[in-house]
């Protein structure tokens, strides 16, 4: 499978996010700084490989989950590792089929 890879632009709020999430009102301007995703298939075992980079390319996140449990095999952030566990658990409980598959995924966000 060739790597899929996706970009969205940032956006400077004006409203506070969480306070956008319960309903308020807010303005929003896109900015040209944005954020990418790649998502690659690879062979050899049965894991999500989750790699977040910074604007410079420094990696200030690594993590390895087991397949299709979503459990934590190695972490460079302990802490960030189990948030993103629990967002994925919780992405699963909507969809699922949501990382089901058997052949090994990496993410790289940066």
């Amino acid at each position: 499978m060739q790597p899929q890879t996706f970009y969205s632009n940032g956006k400077l709020l004006l409203t506070g996010e969480y306070l956008v999430i319960d309903g308020a009102n807010a303005l929003a301007i896109p900015t040209k700084k944005g954020q990418s995703l790649i998502v690659k298939e690879t062979e050899g075992g049965s894991q999500l490989i989750w790699k977040s980079w910074t604007y410079d390319n420094q990696c200030w996140l690594d993590v390895h989950f087991s397949l299709p449990d979503l459990s934590i095999e190695k972490s460079s952030n302990q802490n960030k590792s189990k948030w993103l566990q629990k967002l994925l658990i919780s992405v699963r409980e909507l969809n699922p089929f949501f990382l089901t598959k058997t052949n090994s995924i990496v993410y790289q966000v940066g």
